[in-house]
This record gives structure tokens, C-alpha cells and sequence, in this order.
């Protein structure tokens, strides 16, 4: 991990984890998007959105970690955390 010492390192840390949070939205986009997870929310197919709620529920984190908004970002990841924890008790009940 890097330490930050600078304005500069700060704002060399900010824009990766936005070039990051870019990619991963395309990736939600190439899997059809919002669209896409509505459908599969009323077919209760929604196994294929676990993977990308688990890496937007850890950038959350990341993001509360920078002291940006902690409690926030907190709600935020409990909440991603709680739809996936749905799924698979709608899966096992």
C-alpha cells in the first residue's frame, strides 16, 4: 500500500481507483446493465450479479476507508451485503 505524503500521491491514488470503478462499470454494462439485473431480479436469476456486488461492496469499503464518508460508504456495503445474503436465503428457503 501505498503512503500518502503528497497532494500529488493523493491524487494519483484517487484517479486509479476511479480508472478502476470505470472498468468495472463497463463490465456491469456488458452484462446488460440495469436493465439486465431488473430482469433478472423478476426471474430470481440473479446468481451472475454476486460477483460483481462482492468487488463493489470491497470499492465501497475502499472508498471509507480513505475517510471519505465512512458511515456512508458503511450503509452502502451493508446494504450490497444484504441483497446478496437475499438471494441465497430465497435460494435455500
Amino acid at each position: 500500500m501505498e503512503v500518502i505524503k503528497t497532494p500529488a500521491t493523493f491524487l494519483r491514488l484517487v484517479l486509479c481507483l476511479v480508472n478502476d470503478l470505470c472498468r468495472f462499470l463497463n463490465a456491469l454494462e456488458t452484462m446488460g446493465g440495469a436493465d439486465q439485473l431488473a430482469k433478472d431480479v423478476g426471474s430470481r436469476n440473479v446468481a451472475s450479479w454476486n460477483d460483481p456486488l462482492d468487488a463493489l461492496v470491497l470499492g465501497v469499503h475502499q472508498v471509507g476507508l480513505s475517510g471519505w464518508k465512512q458511515e456512508e460508504c458503511l450503509a452502502i456495503g451493508n446494504e450490497l451485503l444484504a441483497w446478496r445474503e437475499r438471494d441465497l436465503l430465497e435460494k435455500e428457503g
